[in-house]
């Protein structure tokens, strides 16, 4: 994944682990997809990282204990 620095992206992006947060400059995202192209087995490894980082902050229990903590 290759993203900007918006919103809660880095709740969800691990830079360098799960994908690439760039500065919003054009070139860099164009050569983070460029690089993320060329180099199958790191696309492979940064998308299962992703999905397990996903399911340990995104899961519903995991959601429902931050509610949880919000209302006590």
């Amino acid at each position: 994944m290759v993203s900007t620095d918006v919103g809660s992206v880095c709740d969800a992006i691990e830079d360098g682990v799960t994908g690439f947060i760039e500065g919003g400059v054009r070139s860099s995202i164009d050569e983070a997809v460029k690089y993320l192209s060329e180099h199958r087995d790191e696309r492979e490894l940064m998308g299962s990282q992703g999905r397990t980082l996903a399911l340990r902050k995104f899961s519903p229990k995991a959601m429902g204990k931050l509610h949880c903590e919000l209302y006590e």
